[in-house]
């Protein structure tokens, strides 16, 4: 449970956001310089590449910020509960004091 709660507090993994930023410089530097002397058919095939990879990448990234959104709202929606289970029960407490009141104190 505690592990669930570290994920909870970083969205977007550090460590996951610098590996899409070195996997993303690598197909552009890759692809950019490319010789010029190359056919036109293998610049497309990794320019495909590139781009499989690219969306693929944004892919995981959706796929995690809606776990960390889901798990976020789950612990939002708990704690709301359980705030206003406690205000609930501090006004049961209190109507014993409303019941046994006999004429309103004098202010």
């Amino acid at each position: 449970m505690g592990k669930e709660k570290d994920q909870v507090k970083q969205p977007l993994p550090f460590k996951l956001a610098k590996c899409f930023a070195d996997t993303l410089f690598c197909l552009l530097h890759f692809v950019l310089l490319l010789p010029l002397k190359q056919n036109l058919s293998t610049l497309k095939q990794r320019m495909d590449t590139a781009a499989w990879t690219v969306i693929s990448e944004m892919n995981n990234f959706h796929k995690l910020r809606i776990a960390d959104l889901k798990a976020i709202l789950h612990e939002f929606v708990m704690d709301q509960i359980n705030h206003h289970y406690r205000v609930a029960q501090n006004w049961e407490n209190l109507l014993p004091s409303v019941e046994d009141m006999d004429q309103f104190p004098d202010m």
